[in-house]
């Protein structure tokens, strides 16, 4: 590799890690304007707005559209999906605890809340119809095409 290879591809890593910490510096600029309470309250009312949809979509609505059709459907999940979810779930799960783990002005609900979100989590992933195969119909869209 001559001189001014390496030259270039020296500024151009150079270049690289300027941008890099400049990226880093504006993100931690615009976290410190968010309170962890804010980041809490947003990511808690996400769960409660996913809860609500998907106890609207398998209670109300998808009964609704197979009301009167003799017809019933068995869904068997795959290995690879099931594995998918699991890990999904585990994500989810220990976003959610980190959140509540790390906001300090929620001593003494702490626990409450890791609970509830544990409960939310729980229905959504292994309970919720409508929520699953939203998350597959997703994952495999985005599998697919890479």
């Amino acid at each position: 590799m001559g001189w001014l290879a390496l030259l270039r591809e020296h500024s151009a890593v150079s270049v690289a890690k300027e941008r890099l910490a400049r990226v880093k510096e504006r993100v931690r600029a615009i976290l410190e304007h968010f309170p962890d309470l804010e980041v809490l309250f947003i990511f808690e009312a996400l769960l409660l707005l996913l809860v609500l949809i998907a106890l609207s979509m398998d209670w109300v609505v998808n009964p609704l559209r197979t009301l009167g059709s003799p017809l019933t459907t068995v869904v068997m999940r795959g290995e690879t999906t099931m594995n998918a979810l699991y890990i999904m779930f585990g994500v989810a799960t220990i976003v959610y605890t980190a959140i509540v783990r790390e906001t300090t002005k929620v001593q003494g609900y702490k626990v409450a809340l890791i609970v509830t979100n544990y409960a939310c989590l729980t229905y959504l992933f292994f309970l919720s119809f409508w929520f699953r195969n939203t998350i597959f119909i997703w994952l495999m869209s985005q599998t697919t095409h890479r």
